[in-house]
C-alpha cells in the first residue's frame, strides 16, 4: 500500500443549500482486496451578520431616515465576497 495525498477540487455552485452533499465516487483510501469508498462533502452554511439567505437569494437590511428615502440617497454595499 502506497500512501499519497490527493487534492480534490470542489465546485460549490451558487444557490447550493445548507446540508446539500457532493459525492466523489471511489475517491476514498484504497486497501488491497477492497473497493474504495466515496468521499462525501456536506455543505455547511455559515451565518453572516449582514446578509440573510432565503432560497437562492441574499437579503440585506439597511435602516435609513425618511429624508434619505425621499432624496437621492445612496450607500455602498460590501458584498459577501468582499468586493464593493
Amino acid at each position: 500500500v502506497i500512501k499519497e495525498d490527493k487534492i480534490i477540487d470542489i465546485d460549490i455552485k451558487k444557490g447550493m443549500k445548507n446540508g446539500e452533499t457532493i459525492i466523489f465516487k471511489g475517491m476514498s483510501d484504497e486497501e488491497p482486496n477492497m473497493i474504495p469508498g466515496n468521499v462525501i462533502v456536506i455543505i455547511k452554511q455559515i451565518e453572516d451578520p449582514l446578509f440573510t439567505r432565503i432560497d437562492k437569494h441574499l437579503f440585506m437590511t439597511h435602516k435609513l431616515s425618511l429624508i434619505d428615502a425621499l432624496t437621492q440617497f445612496s450607500f455602498k454595499i460590501n458584498h459577501i465576497n468582499g468586493k464593493d
